[in-house]
């Protein structure tokens, strides 16, 4: 096999080719000789050599991120210098970022790519970090199917994010405007919260296939919108995205910093109740990204990401602690800061702290809290929690309910009817018995045939919104009139072709027809839609456009009455 050819040798390193380019820096694929082993290798691109701002920011990453070892975080070997141009040496993860599953993942897989960053958010907020630029990019993944956080090139600590400004000299906001949140892009005080909005924004198009505001052209009309519009719910554009999982996001895009969560270990406490209640306890099972043609091998569940109760000591020379300027009283900092420093206190309280899989903090009781003993410290005066009925228990005692109704009501009309003076002294006959026994079996029987159709629909339904996506996702990123009438057809057909679907089990459920109707109409619309594209006409677009979100939101409305399917039926 032929070596890959050098491009340069820097130091004991040997640059091979180059994997990354931003606006500050560039990635090289790069051979460490004495090791013999590949790392990735950040050099300060050379136009930035004489700016002493991105120089800075450049050490500055070095060190922040060289204090932090953890599992979701990318591990930084060294930083060192050859010829006046500053490197990092980082690890190395074939796999790529994030960016290549959006749009194709399950929702076990999205649970467990939150899980990981939030675990790594939380590590970085035990050393006081805010990221500030968290994307699909600046999450890698690992051999073993996980997420890293790379790149804390525009990461500040705390104390430094509340005392200086976040805004380059050139005046632009550090970040990437499709994530960013609003206090960043309008360059006021950074804190935990910031990150937990970006994040949001990233599982928002984990689950829609597209970010929000997409439709806008410009970086600054992105960040206005940002600023000023609330983002819509999820399942507006993803119907099939369980309720629990859109409140949850909700809360993460919050406008004002203090209405989301003000941790990353308290957010994913929350969305954990969640995903515990849609997937079950045994979820990480499914939970690995694919990494390879045939994806995560079976059996090989997700490893739970750490949640560290205290900060590791950090290692080498990383940013010291904040110092308040004279005159400055400690009571400026903000209050996340403070937090850290009353949680750094020492002596034997604080030593007695070990690191956990899960937030020291009790909950409130849920139906979820046996699922989350299983991985986590219980506590020595807990009370064992009561047990739940499953699904399943829930539906069949909804059929005995009906059943029972059933023949109460035939045993009504049997005592009502005539010769009912003589049953109300001897009784029914044996035959009455056995009449009444067979309405009330009908009855049932009618009840799982309707419980029964009614998953079919909300099988239907699923299925419709993963083409509707994709559909929807390469209509508002057509390059061209025709291409956008293209998508809008595929678009009606998905939706015609669910409507026929449902219309097969009218005589099943009193759901189905007015599902197929809604559905049938909101194919016409996406017919509209191709027609508007094919016009080219801006008036007739929008308006084509405004009438397929109506009828999309009308469906929306009949699809929260349709059972959920269950994990791994679909």
């Amino acid at each position: 096999m032929p070596m890959p050819e050098v491009l340069k040798r820097v130091g004991r390193y040997d640059l091979l080719e180059v994997i990354g380019r931003g606006g500050a820096a560039v990635v090289y694929l790069a051979l460490q000789r004495d090791l013999q082993r590949h790392v990735a290798l950040k050099e300060l691109a050379p136009f930035h050599l004489a700016d002493s701002s991105f120089a800075e920011r450049f050490v500055d990453e070095s060190r922040l991120a060289g204090a932090m070892s953890h599992a979701n975080v990318v591990t930084v070997h060294e930083y060192f210098e050859d010829g006046s141009v500053p490197y990092i040496a980082m690890e190395y993860l074939p796999h790529g970022s994030l960016r290549q599953y959006i749009g194709r993942l399950t929702t076990a897989q999205i649970a467990g790519v939150l899980e990981g960053v939030l675990a790594g958010l939380a590590h970085g907020e035990a050393h006081g970090i805010v990221h500030r630029d968290l994307k699909p990019e600046n999450l890698l993944v690992a051999v073993d199917g996980r997420v890293k956080i790379a790149d804390f090139g525009v990461a500040r600590a705390y104390s430094r994010a509340a005392t200086r400004a976040v805004v380059t000299v050139a005046g632009t906001t550090i970040g990437t405007p499709a994530y960013m949140s609003p206090e960043q892009a309008l360059g006021t005080d950074l804190t935990t919260a910031t990150d937990l909005y970006s994040l949001g924004v990233v599982a928002w198009e984990m689950l829609t296939g597209q970010v929000p505001f997409e439709e806008t052209d410009t970086p600054v009309a992105v960040l206005y919108r940002h600023v000023h519009e609330e983002i819509p719910s999820v399942r507006t554009v993803a119907p099939d995205v369980d309720e629990g999982i859109a409140r949850w996001l909700e809360k993460m895009l919050a406008k004002r910093p203090e209405d989301r969560y003000q941790s990353a270990d308290t957010a994913w406490m929350d969305l954990e109740d969640v995903v515990l209640e849609l997937l079950g306890p045994r979820w990480r099972r499914e939970a690995r990204l694919p990494v390879d043609a045939a994806g995560p091998r079976a059996g090989r569940t997700l490893t739970p990401a750490p949640f560290a109760a205290k900060a590791p000591e950090p290692q080498g020379n990383p940013p010291g602690p904040y110092t308040p300027p004279p005159g400055e009283t400690p009571a400026a900092i903000p209050q996340t800061v403070s937090g850290l420093v009353a949680g750094a206190a020492s002596g034997p309280a604080a030593e007695a702290v070990r690191p956990t899989v899960a937030p020291q903090k009790r909950r409130p009781r849920t139906n979820t809290t046996m699922f989350r003993l299983a991985r986590r410290h219980r506590e020595v005066d807990e009370e064992e929690p009561a047990t739940q009925p499953d699904t399943t228990r829930r539906r069949v005692a909804v059929l005995a309910i009906l059943a029972a109704m059933a023949a109460a009501a035939v045993a009504g009309v049997l005592v009502g009817a005539p010769g009912s003076a003589r049953l109300a002294h001897h009784g029914p006959s044996a035959a009455q018995r056995r009449a009444a026994a067979a309405a009330a079996a009908a009855a049932a029987q009618k009840a799982r045939a309707t419980a029964s159709a009614n998953l079919k629909l909300a099988g239907i339904v699923q299925s419709l919104a993963t083409s509707r996506t994709r559909a929807v996702t390469a209509l508002l990123n057509a390059p061209t009139p025709q291409r956008q009438a293209t998508d809008a057809t595929a678009g009606a057909r998905a939706y015609a072709a669910a409507a026929a679907r449902a219309r097969r089990l009218t005589g099943a459920t009193p759901l189905a027809a007015p599902l197929a109707e809604t559905l049938t109409r909101t194919a016409g619309a996406y017919r509209n839609w191709a027609g508007a594209a094919r016009t080219g006409r801006a008036r007739n677009w929008k308006s084509a456009e405004k009438h397929v979100r109506t009828d999309e939101r009308r469906l929306q409305a009949e699809v929260v009455t349709l059972p959920q399917v269950p994990a791994g039926t679909r």
